[in-house]
């Protein structure tokens, strides 16, 4: 996952699927809703709710485990680099479901057709 930094998220990038999450509260720390952003070019953008302005980019990638831990949340989990990001929303089966075809397209781009995932929404 890429650093925070203060511009935009690329708005000619074509969005697949994108909704609000939040992560858990923790100690310390007040709830805070995000925009996810799934885009076609195999990228989760985390955007900041009320101004829209870019936090961070989950690259996809064959490894990445994507997991619904309760009906309204999930897990995205990096076993390489022990990065591991707990969501809430209302849409946790729609975003496992998408991820997990988004990176079935990426294993899939090397040997097959792969999904046209803009026809699933």
């Amino acid at each position: 996952m890429r650093k925070k930094t203060s511009h935009h998220y690329p708005k000619q990038i074509k969005t697949i699927y994108e909704g609000v999450v939040k992560e858990p509260k923790k100690l310390f720390k007040e709830e805070e809703c995000y925009r996810l952003v799934l885009t076609d070019q195999h990228r989760l953008y985390y955007v900041s709710d009320e101004s829209g302005q870019y936090r961070a980019d989950i690259i996809l990638y064959q490894q990445l485990k994507v997991v619904c831990t309760k009906p309204t949340e999930f897990r995205i989990q990096c076993p390489l680099s022990g990065m591991r990001l707990e969501l809430i929303s209302e849409d946790a089966q729609v975003w496992v479901t998408l991820i997990k075809l988004a990176l079935f397209n990426i294993r899939a781009d090397s040997f097959a057709e792969p999904i046209e995932l803009q026809y699933l929404c």
